[in-house]
């Protein structure tokens, strides 16, 4: 039976940890960040703009440009490789009383029907291209097989854990979780095989320090979440998914923000081809970082998070995928938790799924950007629906759900 343990840290995140044996690679110096400087710190509250409007534009940085072309040629690479034994196609269905209200069809990316009930997309299954995080490439399975760490909110950890069951490596997995996270989660992890080391914090940046330094001292595999060249073009695929699932190519895809990884892959595929399509981040208005950072023109952190969409309680968004946001994507959409609740209604009213609030925000995005600005003629609109580990939601949001569809005529 797998453990979920509590500080202290369990057998593989050692005591000779110091914040000095991180190493910043050379793209990331690049990038005009001091590594030895602490980030700017705001309150979510300090942007504020309506609910729906396309805000935070970026402005690309010339100086970059070179950084940018670079990482992109290392994401372009990764994404050639093959890995369908770990994610599935999941469908694009169409929301079909959207076109009435809005007139514009919006089309559900139903990445909540993956094995994993939330979007895995290769973000967990770059184990099986273990060079992506070996640094010795003659031994990437004995590394392996000494240890794989990782740091999630949730859905991500659930990817590492069904990838290392794959590849036999399961009972060596040690997946940090904030201390907030749902059991359902925690539960669906254990039976993959893994350990949960909870933290007591909902701080993602903590747990994600820590099992970084662990993994580097015991020589064994760190799997990030977001930022990592092969995870941002694992997590691209969908955009690779979408091109050829739809019948013409769509005005705006939407995309859920955690840290990063997701808009960043997407964009550097979608726009790659077809740079008129237009893709827009969506975050809540009380976890709003990429919309901040760009807003500021580099990367801040937030002094909290909210955790209604605890899915993306991350501080910070990613180094590398902020690099990619800057000069590839179209703005970011915040919403309220009011918006992400009407669209698990409208999801569940619709097409009888429940999705949780964070797999609920591209939805939320889409459907409150289709209110501020006339979508008619523009063409067909893209939701990613990211995740639907809603079997332990709380019972207050459950009830507001059905008594919400209750009240529709």
């Amino acid at each position: 039976m797998q453990s979920s343990v509590l500080l202290p840290l369990p057998m593989l995140l050692t005591s000779k940890m110091h914040p000095t044996l991180v190493k910043t690679k050379k793209r990331v110096c690049a990038m005009g960040e001091n590594p030895l400087e602490p980030l700017p710190i705001f309150p979510s509250s300090s942007l504020h703009y309506p609910s729906g409007y396309l805000g935070a534009v970026p402005t690309p940085i010339p100086s970059l440009s070179t950084a940018v072309k670079e990482l992109r040629a290392v994401i372009d690479e990764t994404a050639t490789e093959n890995v369908d034994d770990i994610a599935v196609v999941s469908p694009l269905q169409l929301a079909e009383r959207f076109e009435k209200t809005f007139g514009a069809n919006l089309w559900l990316k139903r990445e909540d029907l993956q094995p994993t009930v939330s979007f895995i997309s290769l973000a967990g299954a770059i184990l099986s291209r273990p060079r992506g995080v070996c640094d010795d490439e003659s031994r990437p399975r004995e590394k392996l097989l000494r240890g794989v760490l990782t740091c999630s909110t949730g859905n991500h950890g659930l990817g590492v854990a069904l990838a290392a069951k794959k590849l036999g490596c399961r009972h060596n997995v040690v997946v940090g979780l904030p201390l907030e996270t749902r059991k359902n989660k925690i539960d669906n992890i254990k039976t993959l095989g893994a350990d949960v080391w909870r933290f007591n914090k909902m701080d993602y940046e903590y747990g994600d320090r820590l099992l970084r330094m662990s993994a580097e001292n015991e020589d064994s595999t760190y799997v990030p979440a977001f930022d990592h060249e092969h995870v941002i073009a694992g997590q691209g695929t969908v955009g690779f998914e979408i091109l050829e699932q739809m019948a013409s190519l769509p005005h705006a895809i939407f995309v859920p923000v955690g840290g990063g990884g997701l808009i960043a892959g997407i964009a550097n595929h979608v726009k790659s081809k077809f740079p008129e399509v237009k893709i827009i981040g969506v975050e809540p208005y009380d976890s709003n970082k990429l919309a901040l950072s760009l807003h500021y023109g580099q990367r801040v952190q937030l002094d909290k998070v909210g955790s209604y969409t605890d899915a993306i309680a991350i501080k910070t968004v990613g180094k590398l995928p902020f690099l990619l946001c800057q000069e590839l994507i179209d703005g970011v959409i915040l919403v309220r938790n009011e918006d992400i609740l009407s669209a698990i209604n409208a999801m569940f009213d619709t097409h009888r799924s429940f999705l949780e609030p964070a797999g609920a925000l591209a939805l939320a995005g889409a459907t409150q950007f289709a209110k501020y600005y006339d979508c008619k003629g523009k063409g067909d609109l893209v939701a990613i629906t990211s995740g639907g580990n809603f079997e332990d939601f709380d019972s207050r949001r459950l009830r507001a759900v059905f008594e919400k569809s209750l009240s529709l005529p």
